[in-house]
């Protein structure tokens, strides 16, 4: 039983050819994932977009008319008597008064709506121009109280 030692020279030749091969292999796809990597690395980072703040509201309450509601805080009371008040923030506004001969001019601008309410409490009647974004708040946060 002699054993050859050509054909087991030549499997072990085969078989290290085949590591050979498949660590080639293997780097080429490492080389891939480094490249991709470097990449990603090399992009400089961005600055997060900026959040919006928060909405906060305001109750604004005027005792010659007697109501109350509320508005967003980055408006600014402009104009206020007795019978009437402005809140503002650059073309947005809420405006009422309360006359006793006060009369719903219609509005020219298609932006603004104009409407009137009877205080039940006190029996005035309050004209109201509203920016058409700002009317459902209003509308829902209306309070009518007695002077």
């Amino acid at each position: 039983m002699t054993k050859k030692i050509g054909p087991i020279i030549f499997v072990a030749g085969l078989l290290v050819i085949l590591i050979f091969i498949i660590g080639v292999r293997y780097g080429e796809k490492v080389e891939k994932i480094n490249k991709k990597v470097d990449f990603y690395l090399s992009i400089a980072p961005t600055k997060p977009a900026p959040t919006s703040p928060s909405l906060e509201f305001k109750t604004y309450q005027h005792e010659g008319c007697g109501i109350s509601f509320l508005y967003p805080s980055f408006f600014k009371v402009e104009k206020e008597s007795s019978n009437e008040a402005t809140i503002k923030n650059s073309k947005k506004f809420v405006s009422f008064n309360c006359h006793q001969k006060a009369a719903t001019e219609p509005t020219v601008d298609p932006q603004y709506s104009s409407f009137e309410k009877i205080n039940p409490k006190n029996g005035k009647k309050i004209v109201f121009t509203v920016e058409k974004s700002l009317l459902p708040l209003l509308e829902k946060t209306l309070e009518f109280s007695a002077p």
